[in-house]
């Protein structure tokens, strides 16, 4: 995968959104957020910005602790599409114009660890592990 910067308008009208490139032989596309400290009992929330190109299905995923919370979402419609694994604690889709979605998930940490959270395109809503 590589990214093309500044392809795109981004959600605040200037000219700073990348794109995910996927190379001709990869079937997803994955972002980790840098690893945090997560401490048990406390909700934690990864939100992106994201607008559909080649790619119409977009996943948030917690990876915290082995505890696998994820939902698929259309980045043509925003609509919640399916959990892959648990469901989160919450989720959510805004769409914020020109095509762009701010999506998010909310999960409370099970444990004091360190936490993760994964953002990838999926090429069809078929897709049900990824990771």
């Amino acid at each position: 995968m590589t990214v093309s910067a500044n392809a795109t308008t981004a959600p605040d009208g200037t000219n700073t959104a990348d794109k995910q490139i996927l190379g001709t032989t990869a079937g997803l596309g994955i972002w980790m957020q840098t690893p945090y400290a997560a401490t048990s009992g406390v909700a934690y929330t990864c939100s992106v910005y994201a607008k559909k190109a080649e790619y119409n299905n977009v996943v948030l995923y917690d990876g915290t602790n082995g505890q696998n919370k994820g939902v698929m979402f259309d980045l043509t419609t925003g609509a919640f599409v399916k959990n892959l694994f648990n469901a989160p604690d919450s989720y959510s889709s805004t769409n914020v114009g020109n095509g762009w979605w701010r999506l998010t998930i909310t999960s409370v940490s099970p444990a004091t660890t360190t936490g993760s959270f994964f953002i990838f395109a999926t090429p069809t809503s078929t897709q049900n592990n990824a990771l």
